[in-house]
């Protein structure tokens, strides 16, 4: 039976008959629901998470060129991970390169923001002047990817709740 057909569902919700034969299925067809949801709120959390990285790849090409042209500045960087299915988006200062024998990766000290879900002025208030301008630039996309991912994040934790509250109740 199609549980996702809103003129079917009415229909039931009218007719007593049939809506005692239907219910066998419904409690099936409102787990499967849950589940599928679940999965897309998991596979929009890796869009999100694809989104920030392919950001954080603008962002290193115009640290990248403006090293290279000489600018001042104090070696910016940006870290771009998942963590327990929300995506986290760190800036650091006064980075370096660490070599060991199965991968280099980048270190620094991260700047910590004041807000939720962006960098204020005052955070980056001691960098030069080319880095706060491409922190700003850059935090107008990043923001958005934070809240995103909070708000997935959030989503599915609710519907992980009420997935297991209904399956206890059966």
């Amino acid at each position: 039976m199609d549980f996702n057909n809103p003129t079917l569902l009415k229909q039931l919700a009218e007719d007593r008959e049939s809506r005692i034969l239907a219910l066998m299925d419904l409690d099936l067809s409102i787990d499967e629901g849950f589940k599928e949801r679940i999965e897309q709120i998991n596979c929009d959390i890796q869009k999100v998470h694809l989104l920030a990285v392919s950001i954080a790849d603008v962002f290193w090409e115009e640290v990248y060129e403006r090293q290279k042209r000489g600018e001042k500045g104090s070696k910016i960087g940006i870290r771009v991970r998942l963590r327990e299915y929300a995506t986290e988006i760190s800036y650091y200062k006064e980075s370096f390169t660490v070599k060991n024998g199965k991968s280099n990766f980048r270190k620094g000290l991260y700047i910590k923001k004041s807000s939720e879900n962006k960098y204020l002025e005052r955070d980056i208030a001691k960098l030069y002047g080319w880095e706060k301008e491409l922190i700003r630039e850059m935090e107008k996309s990043f923001a958005y990817c934070r809240a995103m991912s909070k708000s997935l994040v959030d989503a599915r934790r609710q519907l992980r709740r009420a997935h297991a509250q209904l399956v206890n109740m059966v």
